[in-house]
């Protein structure tokens, strides 16, 4: 038996985004932008016909937005870097479905905020400290229903979320 998956679908993207980044002389640099957006998808009614209906579409945000700044070489060393995100509520696969526990409907906003630390040139290496998620709250991502599983033939258990990346801290080392 072969696995087939096909596009059957149409997706419409309709919204605003907006961009800046500010770099200065002293080598301060920041940056920022948003996303605000309303995804459609084809629904077919009784009798057949197709309508585009926006707002209900498994996993797409309405907002997404990310800033964060870097510094100059501190103490003539190492930069400083911070990142703040944040994703706005997505709809599970569930969302409609009136047999769905309340929970698994949308999943929660999240932020995350992440640092780095960079040391160029340290005796002909460059070094780089980081963490990602540092506020260590997990985003609660909705998930396809093939996370979902069958003990056996009487029994389902849905799987509507599920969590998505921890807090990370790295080293990345070059020459």
């Amino acid at each position: 038996e072969v696995l087939q998956f096909q596009n059957i679908g149409r997706y419409v993207t309709r919204g605003v985004e907006a961009e800046a980044s500010y770099r200065d002389s002293r080598g301060w640099y920041g940056f920022g932008g948003v996303s605000f957006n309303s995804v459609g998808t084809e629904v077919i009614d009784d009798m057949g016909n197709t309508e585009l209906v926006f707002g209900k579409v498994f996993d797409a945000p309405k907002i997404t937005a990310a800033g964060g700044v870097s510094t100059p070489k501190l103490f003539g060393y190492a930069h400083l870097g911070l990142e703040g995100q944040y994703i706005s509520r997505r709809r599970t696969r569930l969302a409609d479905d009136p047999m769905a526990a309340a929970a698994a409907k949308t999943s929660i906003p999240w932020v995350g905020l992440n640092a780095t630390l960079y040391l160029p040139n340290l005796r002909g290496f460059d070094v780089t400290f980081g963490g990602r998620n540092l506020i260590g709250k997990r985003d609660q991502v909705p998930a396809p229903d093939d996370y979902d599983r069958f003990p056996d033939p009487a029994t389902t258990i849905v799987v509507a979320k599920i969590p998505g990346e921890g807090r990370e801290v790295y080293v990345k080392v070059g020459y």
